[in-house]
Formats: structure tokens, C-alpha cells, sequence
């Protein structure tokens, strides 16, 4: 029976990749290091051989092609051009057409990372206490309640003067504002008969006049009600002071259930915005893949691996599917720049998840470094959730290979005794923090507010200041005439509104 006879030295196909392997010096010279050179290292002092690492140059793990064979370094262990492979590789259906998988080195699921929120200035601060949800249903309940409170008063008034005595020909004034009813009485006439002449004192109306006068009247009415209405509705809401009170029970009842909701409204409008000030929320852009696929954030994937030949094969109405549109590949030679533009937030990663975690502790070790800080920074986060996993990490060898039998039960062993894990995270001291869920994660408390922090707020400010000048010449323009001593006050006092807009800003 014929056996493979035992080289001297095992070829290794040895390739730099991130967190795995480090390869440093020069052609001929080579120093290797990392998790996966210390496991063959335990290898090849067990079986007591000698390796000697081809360096390869391929861009890509291998893609199959129709003839069976294989492109990349999977195709240089089919060709038994090494004798396996020190870089891991996904187990699965076509591949293991082609070679032999060890025992699994790790299992791994896919995942992603992207650039950690941070809290950055907002100009809409002051209206974010609220959803706009909120803040349209209490624009809609201002508006039923301006009618209701409207029609409330015109209603009392109305039930109040059909049960006023007519004690006197002579039109009365309207009452002080703090009189008992506050409803401005209409003048009143005693109707004569047609040609009759009036007795002193009183003034004969004809039939059409004391209509349209009785019509005028009414118009006054509901414009000095819509005006009581709105002022109250406006003013209580932005906690603002209003000279008109309501009487009388039913008026009572309706502008006391309003004020009852505006102390509400004011007192966990301001208890949210100091909370929101104090401990800011942290939005997170995306946490799946799903959300991901949504987003219009580019996703960069290496070229050949697991997650590339999934998202060709992907339906275009699936979340692969989608996703494929926001890809951005890339070879090995590329990695280091990819990592930079995803800690940039150009773009996000896509990898077994794993892997971040080194990228996490070495970016984390040179901010503290580098800005002489006593703890350093996450730059990125991981998804809470991944996805395409758990899939097992194997070497490959060729097939027909005798160094599986061999390898097989040490690869066990070292597993169940849990010096496999130990060495794949050895390393990630500063990437505890970082690979916190950002729900558990507290924004800076401290952070200095900035102008733009106050753009918002100034906005109202300068628009209730303006709005308040124009309605100051406004009255400026239509009293320079003067106003007769007893002269009825004026129906609507723009000024209170825009003072009511600038007091807005007492609710902050």
C-alpha cells in the first residue's frame, strides 16, 4: 500500500491578514506572529516538524469556478502547492468539493462596524423634549380648545343678557375687565313705533338700521370672544400673564381643565430638556443588517470572501439582496486604508466579528498614545446582532492529505481545554469598553454647549421680537389719530401675542 512519504519542512500558506497573522521584515528574512502563528507553532512542536511559510501575494481566499477548480490561495492548497493552510477558512458546501477542513480553530458569525455616534450640536434642541406627534396633537388641542372656550363665552353671554333687566334706555359701557361677567354689554333702545318720536333722551332707529346695528353687534360679539379665547389658550400655554379672567362656572370649568394640561405640558417640557441637556441620547445610526441594507451608509467587504459570494448569489428583494448596491470591495492589500475610513466613518466594515475587536484596542491604545490621555476612545461600534453564523473556521489541507488524521485530535484537545479561545483574544485588554452594547454606553455629561446649541432658541427670539415691533407701529399707526376719552378699547391687541411668542423662551 502506498503512503505519502513525510517531507522534511511543512509548507504553510502564510498571508498577512489583520488580528490573525503579522508578518514583518524582508523577502527571505520574514518574522511571523500572531494567534494563528502561535497554534501552528504548539503543531509543530507536538509532531516535531519544521515549517516553512510560503508567503503568498493573492488578493483573494478563492472563488470556484464552473471546470471544479479554484481561484486564490484555496486554489493553491487544491493544487497541493502547500501542504495546508496557516490562514482560516469558511466551511462549506462547494469548498469542501475541493479540500479537507480541519477540526474548526473558532466559530464566528458575521458582523459590522461603523463610527460611533458622538453628541454633536443641535440647532432644533429645544423642540426635541417632544416627538412631533406630540407637538401636533397640542397645536390640534389649542385649536378645538380656542373654539370651544369661544363658543363658551359667546354662550354665557348670550344666556346672560336674555335675563338682564331693561332698566335704562341709555346704551351702556362695556365692564372693567375684572367685572363680574366680562361680557361688553350691547347698547340698548327701546324699539318705537314706526314715525313715533322719541322721548328725550332716546333716539328713534327704523326697523333696517337696528337690524344691521343688532348685526354689528353680534360680529363684536364673537371677535371679543375669539380674542379672549385665543389669548387665554396662548398665554397659559407659554406660561404667559393675561390680564382677562374667566367668571362664572362654565367658563371656569373649561380654562381650568386647559390649565391643569399647559402646567403638565410646561413641567415635563423642562424636566425633559434638562434631562436631555444633562444625559444626552445617543442615536445610533444602524444596529442589523437589515437596518443596515436601509441606510445609504457604503459597506466594505472583502474580495472573495464568505459575505462577497453570498451577496452575488443573494435575491435582489432579500437583505443581501439589497445591501448589494452599497458595497465596496476591496483586497488585502487594502485592508489598513479600509480600516482607517471606517474609523473615519466613510464607510462601514463587514467582517467576522472577531476581528473588530483588535481594530477596536489598537485604534483605542493609539488615541491614548497619541493624545496623552489618561483613558483613550472608542472610535466604532459592533452590531448587537449579527448574522451568516456561527460558521466554523478550519485550515485547509488537500485533499487526500495525511496531516488531517494527525492534526484533527490535537486541534480537539486544545479546544476543549480552552487554549484555542485564550489565544484568539489574547490581546484585548482596551476593547472591553468598546464592545459595549451602546445601550449601556453614557454620553459625556460634561460636554460645552456650542453657538449652534443656541441657533434654535435665538431663531424664536428674533422672530417674536419682530413679530412684537411690527405690531408696535402697527398700533403706533392706526392710534395717531387719537382716541376719544371713552372710546370703546380695541377688539384684538396684536402685542400680546408677539410678547407671548418672546416668552417662550422662559419654558428653557
Amino acid at each position: 500500500m502506498a503512503t505519502h512519504a513525510q517531507p522534511a519542512c511543512l509548507k504553510v500558506l502564510m498571508r498577512e491578514l489583520y488580528t490573525l497573522a503579522y508578518i514583518s521584515g524582508t523577502p527571505g528574512n520574514y518574522q511571523f506572529s500572531g494567534p494563528i502563528v502561535i497554534i501552528l507553532e504548539i503543531l509543530r512542536d507536538h509532531f516535531g516538524v519544521c515549517l516553512d511559510f510560503v508567503v503568498t501575494e493573492e488578493q483573494v481566499y478563492g472563488v470556484s469556478l464552473r471546470n471544479g477548480s479554484w481561484t486564490g490561495m484555496m486554489g493553491m492548497v487544491q493544487r497541493h502547492e502547500v501542504d495546508f493552510s496557516g490562514m482560516l477558512f469558511t466551511m462549506n458546501y462547494d469548498s469542501l468539493k475541493a479540500v479537507e477542513f480541519s477540526e474548526s480553530i473558532d466559530t464566528d458569525e458575521m458582523t459590522a462596524m461603523y463610527i460611533r455616534p458622538r453628541v454633536s450640536p443641535n440647532m432644533m434642541g429645544f423642540v426635541t423634549p417632544y416627538t412631533a406627534s406630540v407637538w401636533l396633537f397640542v397645536v390640534a388641542a389649542c385649536v378645538v380648545l380656542i373654539g370651544v372656550i369661544m363658543v363658551t363665552v359667546r354662550f354665557q353671554r348670550k344666556f346672560s343678557s336674555t335675563h338682564l333687566p331693561h332698566h335704562s334706555s341709555e346704551p351702556t359701557t362695556r365692564r372693567s375687565v375684572g367685572s363680574s361677567d366680562m361680557i361688553p354689554e350691547q347698547s340698548k333702545t327701546r324699539r318705537l313705533p314706526s314715525g313715533a318720536a322719541a322721548p328725550d333722551g332716546d333716539v328713534s332707529i327704523s326697523s333696517g338700521e337696528e337690524d344691521k346695528a343688532v348685526l354689528t353687534g353680534a360680529d363684536r360679539d364673537w371677535l371679543w370672544s375669539l380674542e379672549k379665547s385665543l389669548l387665554w389658550t396662548w398665554s397659559t400655554l407659554v406660561a404667559h400673564s393675561v390680564p382677562w379672567q374667566p367668571v362664572r362656572g362654565l367658563v371656569r370649568c373649561v380654562t381650568a381643565m386647559w390649565l391643569l394640561a399647559a402646567f403638565i405640558l410646561g413641567n415635563v417640557y423642562r424636566s425633559n430638556l434638562k434631562a436631555m441637556l444633562t444625559i444626552p441620547r445617543i442615536n445610533i445610526p444602524f444596529d442589523s443588517v437589515d437596518e443596515l441594507a436601509d441606510s445609504d451608509v457604503p459597506t466594505a467587504i472583502l474580495r472573495g470572501s464568505k459575505m462577497h459570494q453570498q451577496i452575488v448569489v443573494a435575491e435582489d428583494n432579500s437583505t443581501l439582496g439589497r445591501l448589494r448596491d452599497q458595497t465596496v470591495y476591496f483586497n488585502f492589500d487594502q485592508l489598513y486604508s479600509t480600516i482607517d475610513q471606517v474609523l473615519e466613518g466613510e464607510m462601514a466594515g463587514m467582517h467576522y466579528r472577531k476581528v473588530f475587536p483588535r481594530i477596536l484596542n489598537d485604534h483605542y491604545s493609539r488615541v491614548m498614545a497619541f493624545l496623552l490621555f489618561a483613558t483613550g476612545e472608542c472610535g466604532a461600534y459592533v452590531l448587537s446582532r449579527g448574522f451568516l453564523g456561527p460558521s466554523s473556521l478550519c485550515i485547509i489541507f488537500p485533499k487526500g492529505s495525511l496531516l488531517k488524521k494527525k492534526f484533527d485530535p490535537v486541534i480537539l484537545r486544545l479546544k476543549e481545554c480552552g487554549l484555542l479561545a485564550k489565544i484568539m483574544t489574547k490581546g484585548y485588554v482596551n476593547a472591553t469598553e468598546c464592545l459595549k452594547p451602546l445601550t449601556s454606553m453614557v454620553a459625556p455629561s460634561h460636554r460645552p454647549l456650542q453657538f449652534l446649541d443656541f441657533y434654535g432658541i435665538f431663531a424664536v427670539y428674533v422672530a417674536g421680537a419682530t413679530l412684537a415691533a411690527m405690531a408696535f407701529l402697527w398700533e403706533m399707526t392706526r392710534g395717531c389719530g387719537g382716541t376719544r376719552r371713552g372710546a370703546a378699547e380695541p377688539l384684538w391687541t396684536p402685542m400680546l401675542p408677539a410678547s407671548g411668542i418672546i416668552s417662550l423662551l422662559r419654558l428653557a
